[in-house]
């Protein structure tokens, strides 16, 4: 299911698999190629030496990416929450 929906790297070397996140729609539709490049850098060494296949780094990425999405949520809500609460009724 995964290699059918592209969520599979096929790439193992590093240049070529940057190349390939770097071009592929799914990531490019969630991140910038910037981001593409940081998550990369991020996360190649620990997947590859690591206990997680290095196929499954778009999957990795995409998961942190989220992560991050959802700690700047936070963020944004716990700023919210404190200026609707210094607000006089």
């Amino acid at each position: 299911m995964l290699s059918e929906e592209n969520i599979l790297a096929q790439s193992d070397k590093e240049k070529e698999l940057l190349q390939e996140l770097m071009k592929d729609s799914l990531l490019l539709k969630i991140m910038s190629e910037d981001e593409i490049r940081s998550f990369f850098k991020k996360t190649y060494e620990t997947q590859k030496n690591g206990k997680r296949e290095l196929k499954n780094i778009k999957a990795r990425i995409i998961i942190d990416k989220l992560e991050d999405m959802i700690q700047s949520t936070k963020e944004l809500q716990r700023k919210a929450l404190k200026k609707l609460q210094n607000q006089p009724y």
